[in-house]
């Protein structure tokens, strides 16, 4: 646990979010029973999308596990889908919400 800790720690810093923040976004996908390293990936996804969606990154680990779930077929990766919807949503005027929401 104290590994974990540490190294949630250092990852919070580097992504610019909090240490609680990054433990909560992984909990989720721990909870879904992936690897340490699809965790640690997909949480980096999670808590930059967070950043600039200005989302907490529960709601984003939620939103992207359900847009990975319905989508997901080996072509790309979770950073491209995350993109996809920031994108669609500044060119939208659409909050991350809506367009999880939509899909």
């Amino acid at each position: 646990m104290d590994k974990f800790a540490e190294k949630a720690n250092k990852a919070a810093k580097a992504l610019s979010a909090t240490t609680l923040d990054y433990t909560n976004a992984s909990l989720i996908y721990y909870q879904q029973g992936l690897s340490d390293q699809e965790v640690e990936d997909r949480t980096a996804v999670t808590l930059k999308m967070a950043n600039v969606a200005n989302e907490s990154a529960t709601t984003i680990s939620e939103q992207l596990t359900s847009v990975w779930n319905n989508f997901y077929d080996g072509s790309e990766s979770l950073e491209h889908y995350a993109d996809a919807m920031v994108r669609l949503g500044a060119d939208t005027a659409s909050s991350s919400s809506e367009i999880s929401e939509g899909l």
